[in-house]
């Protein structure tokens, strides 16, 4: 199977976070144009890759909360790496991107947890982000049907 760009783009971003998270100073802040470079011929576009990891770091605070509040038995310092990179990643792109689905997040978020966490990763991701997820969208829901109602009379 094929990769898409997006989820090889996923994988280097993951890859640079999973350096810069283990303090490999020298390593992650060349870790991603590195990695992309490896994938130039399958990835001709990479904007999307550098602005999701910009977008990480800025955010990373924030995931570490969501984490805290949505896994309180799972604290963040001792989550695997792995799985603290990869929730970091898809809570970013849940909470700051509305371009991409939702359920398009979760699933990249789980291959991704296939791919590079152990045997309960896969199940531990999809629970918090999902649960992110629904709470985002009831909170959506909940201010459009607080938003005042228009007369068109």
């Amino acid at each position: 199977m094929k990769s898409s760009h997006r989820h090889l783009q996923r994988q280097c971003v993951l890859q640079a976070l999973f350096a810069k998270d283990q303090h490999l100073e020298g390593v992650y802040s060349n870790f991603l144009e590195n990695t992309l470079e490896e994938y130039a011929a399958e990835v001709p576009n990479v904007e999307f890759a550098e602005h999701l990891y910009k977008r990480a770091i800025l955010f990373e605070n924030q995931a570490y909360e969501l984490i805290t509040e949505f896994a309180p038995a799972w604290p963040v310092e001792k989550l695997s790496p792995v799985d603290r990179v990869i929730l970091v990643l898809g809570l970013t792109e849940l909470c700051t991107d509305s371009e991409v689905p939702k359920l398009v997040v979760i699933n990249e978020a789980v291959e991704l947890a296939k791919e590079f966490g152990d045997d309960n990763s896969s199940k531990f991701i999809n629970g918090v982000l999902s649960n992110v997820a629904e709470k985002k969208l009831n909170l959506e829901l909940k201010n459009k049907n607080d938003q005042p109602k228009v007369s068109t009379k």
